[in-house]
């Protein structure tokens, strides 16, 4: 990961929750939580305590690819790891944005 401090940071547990305009997650580690709250903004890093701060200077690929590693997904487009998350927590064939990419071409 380009960020040190991300090696630092290890998932405890993840829970997905489908929302209005997609797939929103909370990561919990030892120092916070990693969040995206589904309605189309970034993923970023939530603490309670000061001394954590630090970890709040990670970038939210470099957030994404250490909850990519507790599930044991890797791949080269960050894209694809969403699709491939929404897929298998909905048992559906495709994302809505894999089926609108679609129709566009």
């Amino acid at each position: 990961m380009d960020n040190i401090l991300a090696n630092e940071l290890v998932i405890k547990s993840i829970r997905y929750f489908e929302t209005r305009r997609g797939l929103g997650y909370e990561a919990k580690t030892k120092y916070g939580s990693i969040w995206n709250d589904g309605m189309g903004g970034g993923t970023y890093f939530y603490h309670t305590k000061k001394e954590y701060s630090k970890y709040r200077g990670i970038n939210e690929w470099d957030l994404e690819k250490i909850i990519d590693k507790f599930e044991g997904i890797e791949t080269q487009d960050d894209t694809l790891t969403e699709h491939k998350i929404f897929i298998q927590t909905f048992d559906v064939p495709a994302c809505p944005c894999c089926v609108a990419e679609s129709e566009v071409e």
